[in-house]
């Protein structure tokens, strides 16, 4: 049952991943290209005092790119649920309704994530040839939250999706805007090093916030 969850999931979502990774790998190409070609122009040790001095890691520029991709993401994959009730014959099929939201919102996290491991392997790669390692660490847990707020994004967006009320949606997308602000609030080098465990917490929990959706759609709650 799995496998024919994620292979409907996949139907479902496959060109709008193609778009996310596109557009991830786009923002972070351009940004190490932008990276790689200040360090052959004005030499690596400019870069360097830079980054040391003014806290800089040079890819500021995509600071919201993943929390708009999450969004986008989680959109195509259960709008379509709640157009001419879907999720209802969806939730009838036989197997358990909390197992099957727990699948589909794997599903998407797991390509989300695997799309954002790609994007910080391109930053390493490109950083490493430029930068000691303390600084490839340096940027790569300044940009961590920013990934963390894509995969939030997209379960938010789960949450306010499936819900069956307009009422609650606004309630809950303002909620949502304000969660994820807790993830975008400073953008200085590092802000996050010791937040992220409770980064990862806040996901986790979230995770269980689209079961209050489904149960409230299971219950007849509607406009």
């Amino acid at each position: 049952m799995i496998k024919s969850i994620f292979f409907k999931e996949w139907i479902k979502t496959r060109r709008c991943y193609a778009v996310v990774c596109l557009a991830m790998f786009g923002f972070v190409g351009y940004c190490m290209l932008n990276v790689n070609r200040v360090a052959e122009i004005k030499g690596a040790p400019h870069l360097w005092e830079v980054m040391i001095l003014k806290d800089a890691v040079f890819f500021d520029i995509f600071k919201y790119v993943p929390t708009f991709l999450g969004i986008l993401f989680g959109l195509m994959q259960f709008v379509p649920e709640m157009q001419n009730r879907c999720l209802k014959l969806t939730l009838h099929l036989p197997y358990s309704n909390h197992r099957m939201l727990a699948v589909m919102q794997l599903f998407g996290l797991t390509l989300l994530a695997a799309c954002f491991a790609l994007s910080v392997l391109m930053i390493v790669l490109v950083y490493a040839r430029i930068f000691v390692s303390e600084m490839v660490a340096a940027a790569v847990l300044t940009a961590l939250p920013w990934f963390m707020a894509g995969l939030e994004a997209y379960l938010l967006t789960a949450f306010v999706c499936l819900e069956s009320t307009w009422r609650l949606r606004l309630a809950y997308l303002a909620m949502s805007l304000l969660m994820l602000r807790i993830f975008l609030f400073d953008a200085s080098a590092q802000a996050y090093v010791y937040a992220l465990p409770w980064l990862a917490v806040c996901i986790a929990m979230t995770f269980t916030l689209p079961y209050v959706s489904v149960a409230r759609f299971k219950d007849g709650c509607q406009d």
